[in-house]
């Protein structure tokens, strides 16, 4: 399995088990204060303050467990509308891609290096001084190479399209996974 659809799968599982411990720890924080709100043997009044202050904790603790978990979900769901934007519709600059998902050019250069970073991309690094991300090694094999010389392919790892070379094994551009 290529590195990058190992970081996809891997993010994508993190997401969702992160989300769905916040949802288990609020909700049973949640049933814990209102089992204990409705408890008339509570008469201590200090060892029950303490135990809200407890639950309160935790409750915050699952509230930020469920964001992160959903902001790693988000990025993953980014990440194959940017692949989508870049292999199928050849969307390289930066101002165009933001205007496509509609978020800021400064928002989608920070998402594409932080992806890059955590291995979604294998083989592209962002050009700052031309505002576009590059895809290593397709400019050089493209130009190299008449047309007819290439056929198109779908990548089986993260469903980029692209082109190969004719009857050879194509390494797809954007995850290093083999086609």
């Amino acid at each position: 399995m290529s590195k990058q659809k190992t970081a996809v799968i891997a993010n994508t599982v993190l997401g969702r088990a992160i989300t769905i411990i916040g949802w288990i720890v609020t909700v049973v924080m949640l049933l814990s204060l209102l089992g204990a709100a409705m408890d008339p043997d509570v008469t201590e009044t200090g060892r029950a303050a303490g135990a809200v202050v407890v639950v309160i904790i935790f409750i915050c603790l699952g509230v930020f467990l469920i964001f992160r978990g959903s902001l790693i979900t988000k990025m993953v769901g980014r990440f194959k509308t940017y692949i989508t934007l870049i292999s199928v519709q050849n969307m390289r600059r930066l101002d165009d891609l933001a205007q496509a998902v509609m978020k800021p050019p400064a928002f989608v250069q920070a998402d594409l290096q932080k992806m890059i970073d955590n291995k979604f991309f294998v083989n592209a690094a962002i050009d700052y001084a031309a505002g576009e991300i590059v895809i290593g090694g397709r400019d050089q094999a493209q130009a190299a190479a008449s047309p007819r010389d290439f056929e198109p392919y779908k990548c089986s790892g993260c469903g980029a399209s692209g082109t190969k070379p004719k009857g050879a094994p194509g390494i797809c551009e954007y995850c290093g996974s083999a086609n």
